[in-house]
């Protein structure tokens, strides 16, 4: 977006992200990660993307959405993680950022999937 259309999202976007909002998202992060870090064990491997994976989702959720548990909250959980873990996969892919790949073939074509996953959770 540019011009006059950007300029009203931005303004009505802008104002949850200033001050004490900001403030209070902050313990709310704390709480998030605490929460996921508390499932570390000492001595044994875990995947580090996916525990920051799973803070960026709850902190998305719980501080943007609202959400924090629920049906609502596990089937954005769910969907947002899916797209995630399959863009991730196409970035590793050089495939991915040719143009001509990035069409929706249906069950055919990883860009049509991603198209439909993203309608989905809009």
């Amino acid at each position: 977006m540019d011009g006059e259309p950007h300029q009203r999202q931005r303004q009505l976007l802008a104002p949850p992200f200033h001050g004490e909002r900001m403030r209070a998202y902050g313990q709310d992060i704390q709480d998030i990660t605490e929460e996921v870090s508390n499932q570390w064990q000492m001595g044994k491997l875990f995947n580090i993307r996916e525990s920051m994976q799973e803070i960026t989702l709850w902190v998305i959720l719980r501080v943007i959405f609202g959400l924090d548990e629920g049906e609502m909250f596990e089937e954005l959980r769910r969907s947002l993680t899916s797209l995630l873990d399959f863009l991730t996969s196409l970035i590793m892919s050089s495939a991915f950022f040719f143009r001509f790949m990035q069409k929706d073939l249906e069950d055919w074509s990883p860009w049509g999937w991603i198209w439909r996953q993203q309608q989905y959770i809009d």
